[in-house]
């Protein structure tokens, strides 16, 4: 799977962080990374802070790069066209663009564990190690991929797969979107993968109410048990 990547500069505290913008600013003076802004002194609050730098590469689209502080950190929050006539930039363009501003400005500012630029090729089971197998199981399930909800059994793991997600404190890692595009890669139907992402949404956010109102701090007070033999999770 390929992600859009990120990449945040971890500085020692909001001032700090401040002054890494302004570092990188100063080095984007011409193309093919140029900075539109010319003064940070008219923002009061160093969380309005956005830095527009102009990305004028060969092979893609003319593109803005998007910075802002938060916290400690300085963050590329997003890459857009700059030109209307583009509708968006792609995956393959957006991971391009952002590693050339990398290795153009900011290798020559910051380097070391205070740079965090992770790759774009992730794997499901690396995200989510703990309740990849109840996924798995769910997807290999006699009704997929047509009907993966169909049969009460085959619903049964896909719960198997939610509690699993949600007790072992790995929902926030796995986004719908992550979801969808695991399903695509797998040559899923188009409804077939809208109909999961809408289960996915609706069943992890009634187990987290669930939990939330009546299961007093259920993570912390029970140790779950799947049973790889089984098709059902057991509290114990």
């Amino acid at each position: 799977m390929e992600r859009f990547r990120d990449l945040t500069i971890h500085c020692d505290n909001p001032d700090a962080a401040l002054l890494m913008l302004k570092k990188i600013m100063a080095a984007c003076k011409e193309p093919p990374f140029q900075s539109e802004n010319q003064d940070l002194a008219s923002y009061k609050y160093k969380d309005d802070i956005v830095v527009r730098i102009i990305a004028t590469l060969p092979y893609v689209s003319a593109a803005v790069l998007i910075l802002t502080i938060s916290g400690s950190d300085v963050k590329v929050v997003n890459i857009i066209p700059h030109q209307r006539s583009v509708f968006r930039i792609d995956k393959n363009q957006y991971n391009y663009i952002l590693s050339a501003f990398k290795k153009n400005v900011i290798d020559g500012i910051v380097s070391g564990d205070r740079l965090e630029f992770p790759p774009a090729e992730y794997s499901m089971d690396a995200l989510i190690p703990k309740s990849y197998k109840q996924l798995d199981r769910w997807a290999n399930c006699p009704g997929a991929p047509d009907a993966p909800f169909s049969h009460p059994s085959d619903l049964n793991q896909w719960y198997d797969f939610i509690i699993a997600l949600v007790i072992s404190n790995e929902k926030d890692n796995l986004s719908s979107g992550d979801l969808e595009q695991w399903l695509e890669e797998k040559q899923w139907d188009e409804d077939v993968i809208e109909e999961t992402i809408l289960h996915y949404e609706h069943d992890t956010e009634l187990l987290e109410h669930y939990n939330n109102k009546y299961g007093y701090n259920l993570r912390k007070e029970s140790n779950m048990v799947i049973d790889n033999n089984t098709r059902s999770g057991k509290f114990v």
